[in-house]
């Protein structure tokens, strides 16, 4: 058993104007995490500071986000303008959290934040905003899983780019993704409302619920990804994906300075 699905790419025009599904989907998720992040870090920082470290976040997270994309995919780019031009090609999520932290580490050493303290208020909003991206990303039919024979696979029956590359049931790792991203959403706002850090162990200090966002987020994102589709160009000789190995740093690099914080005996 299977479900049957057509990919709707392009939701609907009016005149010359195209309203993309991924698109749609996607300002709403940023939409969405803004109205949460401003609410909440106003009782903090000024309205200044919330939009231009959020624009340094999003510029940087963009950046990176491309090149990452670019020099995992370099075979096919001819030249290095082809690498601007968002038409050839994406962003890889990984290069985009790397992105965001650095640009909010950026802006804080020049305006003397923390900039932990912002991303720990921002963290469950943007694992929301993950959640409600990644439904996007099913309706346009992007991200798509390997083939399968378990009862939720799913069958594109047009519109979706996984028609190019693998035929019949496969895995809906979108929603696999979307899933995973709302339940991390669901631990840190209860740990934010809370405000109980005890089961962590931690020392109060700005960062800890936005590390472990990281965490959490890398330990999906390397998990699912072993039932997602990648292109040969995208595996390793370890047999897991660039994408993968990326996040596994990530997360190490989290671990490490999360157990730093550690209360001592």
């Amino acid at each position: 058993m299977s479900f049957q699905f057509t990919a709707q790419p392009v939701l609907f025009k009016l005149g010359g104007f195209t309203v993309y599904s991924w698109g749609l989907l996607n300002a709403i998720a940023v939409l969405v995490a803004f109205i949460f992040i401003y609410k909440n870090a106003k009782k903090h920082f000024s309205e200044k500071v919330i939009f231009e470290i959020l624009a340094s976040i999003i510029v940087f997270g963009m950046i990176f986000a491309r090149l990452a994309y670019v020099l995992i995919n370099l075979q096919d780019f001819s030249n290095i303008w082809d690498a601007f031009l968002i038409s050839k090609g994406g962003m890889e999520g990984f290069g985009a959290l790397i992105g965001g932290i650095f640009g909010a580490w950026i802006y804080s050493k020049f305006m003397k934040i923390d900039a932990w303290k912002f991303l720990d208020i921002s963290a469950p909003w943007l694992a929301l905003a993950y959640a409600i991206g990644r439904i996007g990303c099913f309706v346009r039919g992007c991200c798509f899983g390997m083939p399968t024979e378990l009862p939720w696979g799913v069958v594109y029956n047009s519109g979706s780019l996984a028609l190019n590359y693998v035929s019949g049931a496969i895995h809906p790792t979108q929603l696999y993704h979307s899933i995973a991203d709302f339940v991390i959403f669901l631990i840190l706002f209860s740990i934010v409302r809370r405000k109980d850090r005890k089961i962590l162990k931690l020392k109060e200090k700005s960062g800890v619920i936005f590390l472990l966002f990281v965490i959490l987020y890398s330990a999906e994102r390397i998990l699912i990804d072993f039932v997602r589709w990648k292109s040969a160009a995208d595996m390793t000789v370890l047999g897991i994906s660039v994408q993968q190995i990326a996040y596994l740093l990530i997360f190490a690099a989290a671990m490490v300075i999360i157990m730093r914080n550690r209360k001592k005996p």
